[in-house]
């Protein structure tokens, strides 16, 4: 129906901060053969993917005799998970730049049937009222026939403007607007500005809403100047972060379905001061952040705060969490302070301006989080059976310990899991199984913001009993730590031996009666499998270690 929104351009000149799904990669002028497409990244943490029924991306395009329009693509009822992209092509599957017969897309708009039972639709609109609004729904655009196998979506416009116009909304509220080509970074074109209000009825659930196009002279929009040829286009150099739009080339190739990589690029303009203030398991810690710094046009700004859980730390990725978000209206709010769970954890802060792309995403390490220490890691084996001993402090922070094996004390392989206790400061733990083949064994230490560590390597040969020389610490540097336990006190020879057989270090100690432990310098760092030797007048013992 007509006008359902008559206030529409209060509406649309909010731009949606935090946008989930937002554009992120536009292939406009394909080759002989080739496919346009377009991708559109979630960019949000949420758990529960995004529905893209609400969803709408249009086009402008000039023809001639002066005829002006937009293309609308109501989106397809499809999920999208966070961190996941969503490709809308002319075929499915496509080709584009190296690449033939692509399943990354999710559906084709030339598809009217898939798009129909899916709550979507491709119209073509002509800037003209001929034929009545009572007909076609639009008082001032006319319903015109979409061309069959539409390879031309993203229309290139003449005349030294911005060649390609391309606006992404989500329940009306316009989440993305993109300017590319000759003077995109300069001004809203001024036939985006002069083209009349656009009704948009949408199918399903989603709204209907309007479009007031001379509303748009001071929305926010992303741009690129330069001109693509064939087979070019544009992507972000950073998924979902805000101003890292470029040409793509022969080097910076599209790759819809994929991240588009550039981890390293950070374009950041605002600047949050953040901290975090920790808890305990009951409470949880606090959060407490504020923007000190930012262009005005950037505001409202969001900002979420994630618990660094996944599988990246102090990166963005799925198996992170959302905890709470806030948002400033202008510099003067704030700050906020959000509550998260476990307390233990470190944060990340992702920043989103009012154009809905993704500003800065910061680490913010937990203070109150401490450093795991292995005290003691050791070993016995009696035949085919091997016990394992460790002892760590601050086993609070643990969350869990893999035990690993290797016949040749280089490549290890994973034997065992097991979780930490809820013990606070130090704990003991063991394992024993049967285990024939490897004699070298390490703990790996997973903390509890997914920081990684190892033990010393320990050997332990066939129907050893437990030594009474054990390496402790790992010898990566200029020292090697070891337990030796002498039966009375006595003068002891060292010596240590490359795998060749080789004396490389040799040095005389005085032992005294018990156990002791001993931490020898050598300046030797090459890596391999090593001997230690103690003996005295009365006793040798051997061990070997793994210099890495």
């Amino acid at each position: 129906m007509k006008r359902n929104f008559t206030l529409a351009i209060i509406i649309l000149l909010v731009i949606k901060a935090n946008a989930q799904v937002m554009l992120n990669e536009v292939y406009p002028i394909p080759g002989a053969g080739r496919h346009e497409f377009f991708e559109l990244f979630n960019n949000g943490t949420g758990s529960a993917p995004v529905s893209m029924d609400h969803y709408t991306l249009i086009t402008y395009f000039e023809e001639a005799g002066n005829q002006t329009g937009f293309y609308v693509l109501d989106l397809p009822d499809m999920p999208v998970p966070s961190q996941s992209y969503f490709v809308g092509a002319s075929a499915t599957p496509f080709n584009y730049q190296g690449i033939n017969n692509s399943n990354s897309a999710q559906f084709s708009w030339n598809d009217s049937a898939f798009l129909n039972v899916n709550n979507g639709y491709l119209k073509k609109w002509y800037a003209s009222s001929n034929i009545p609004a009572a007909i076609d729904g639009n008082d001032y655009y006319d319903l015109a026939a979409t061309p069959a196998n539409l390879n031309n979506f993203f229309y290139k416009v003449g005349g030294g403007n911005a060649s390609y116009g391309v606006f992404l909304y989500r329940g009306g509220t316009l989440v993305n607007c993109f300017l590319g080509g000759v003077g995109g970074s300069n001004n809203m074109p001024s036939y985006i500005l002069s083209m009349p209000l656009l009704h948009i009825n949408m199918m399903g659930s989603a709204p209907d809403f309007d479009i007031v196009f001379s509303g748009y002279t001071n929305t926010p929009f992303e741009s690129v100047t330069q001109e693509v040829g064939t087979d070019n286009g544009y992507i972000r150099l950073r998924d979902g972060f805000c101003g890292s739009w470029n040409k793509s080339s022969a080097t910076v190739n599209h790759t819809p379905g994929f991240t588009n990589g550039g981890s390293g690029f950070e374009a950041a303009t605002i600047s949050v001061a953040a901290v975090v203030v920790p808890g305990n398991a009951t409470t949880g810690s606090n959060a407490n952040y504020d923007v000190v710094g930012a262009p005005v046009t950037s505001f409202p700004i969001t900002m979420q705060i994630i618990t660094d859980v996944g599988t990246s730390p102090s990166l963005l990725d799925a198996g992170d969490t959302l905890a709470g978000q806030n948002t400033e209206n202008i510099i003067t709010d704030g700050p906020f302070t959000t509550n998260f769970f476990p307390h233990k954890a470190h944060i990340l802060i992702v920043v989103y301006t009012n154009a809905g792309c993704i500003d800065r995403i910061m680490a913010i390490p937990n203070i109150g989080v401490l450093p795991i220490k292995l005290t003691s890691f050791k070993g016995k084996r009696s035949g085919e059976n091997v016990h394992l001993e460790w002892v760590v402090e601050s086993n609070e922070e643990a969350q869990s310990f893999t035990i690993q094996s290797s016949e040749d004390g280089k490549n290890f392989k994973p034997v065992k899991i097991i979780s930490s206790t809820n013990k606070t400061g130090q704990e003991n733990y063991s394992f024993s199984n049967q285990l024939p083949k490897e004699n070298y064994y390490r703990i790996q230490i997973k903390d509890a913001s997914n920081k990684i560590s190892y033990s010393n390597i320990v050997y332990l040969e066939g129907g050893q009993q437990e030594s009474k020389l054990v390496v402790i610490s790992d010898p990566g540097e200029s020292t090697i730590r070891f337990r030796y336990k002498s039966t009375e006190q006595t003068m002891a020879t060292v010596t240590i031996y490359n795998a060749s057989g080789s004396k490389i270090h040799e040095r005389m100690l005085q032992l005294t009666k018990g156990e002791q432990n001993i931490i020898l310098p050598t300046d030797h760092k090459t890596a391999g499998v090593y001997i230690l030797e103690v003996s005295t007048l009365k006793n040798r013992q051997v061990c070997r270690f793994v210099k890495q």
